[in-house]
């Protein structure tokens, strides 16, 4: 074999490794909650269920689930809590992506069978920036380049496969209105897709709902009170 051909099979090889992917698991992504229109900020008491929830495993990027305040995008800041396969323990975090950048990192850990305080609203000193809290402390905030109004979210998000359980009460949904006050979701604006078999449902209106499914598999002492 000459050395030029020795030289094009080299290359053929290097080729292929570096467009090489490993195949992932195909897994789809849920979503069930409720949200309100034109709002500067969101908050909620977000539970956790009594027993650690099914995370799938062996697919790419980590699968699991997260409960979470947010803003809808292009831009957005986020808090809540997630939890995905690997994890020992449910975690609180916020993420944010704006048009200078991404990042997303936990906190602490947000203890099975509790609630824990999540909000996201405007800066009063630059309504460009937006700032995530958790148990009423800033953990971070970033500059969306623009001042709102914004619809905001407080949903459940699944990247799971049909395995997977959930049981997340939303508790004390609440708004900010321009004026800085906080009034209770008044909206019906659940998120109704192709996100069977998860779904919302009133516990105690559109301030206070249960994020369940696949088949209400399992629930948490907390939201049979």
């Amino acid at each position: 074999m000459g050395p030029w051909k020795r030289i094009r099979i080299w290359l053929v090889l290097l080729l292929f490794i570096a467009s090489y992917r490993p195949l992932v698991a195909q897994i789809p992504r849920y979503y069930a909650g409720n949200h309100r229109d034109n709002a500067y900020g969101v908050r909620a008491h977000i539970w956790t269920p009594s027993s650690i929830p099914y995370a799938t495993s062996g697919c790419s990027p980590a699968c699991g689930q997260s409960n979470w305040v947010s803003l809808p995008g292009p831009y957005w800041v986020q808090t809540g809590w997630r939890y995905y396969a690997g994890y020992s323990a449910a975690m609180s975090y916020w993420e944010y992506s704006s048009p200078y950048g991404y990042l997303i990192d936990n906190v602490s850990v947000h203890n099975w069978n509790s609630s824990v305080s999540y909000a996201v609203y405007q800066s009063s000193t630059n309504p460009n920036i937006w700032c995530a809290y958790i148990a009423g402390v800033q953990v971070r905030c970033a500059d969306l380049n623009t001042p709102g109004p914004f619809p905001v979210q407080a949903l459940s998000e699944l990247k799971i496969d049909d395995k997977g359980t959930l049981d997340t009460r939303f508790q004390d949904v609440l708004y900010r209105g321009n004026d800085g006050v906080w009034r209770q979701f008044d909206q019906d604006k659940f998120y109704v897709s192709d996100s069977r078999p998860y779904a919302a449902a009133p516990f105690g209106g559109l301030f206070d709902y249960r994020t369940t499914g696949p088949n209400n598999s399992f629930v948490s002492p907390a939201m049979k009170q």
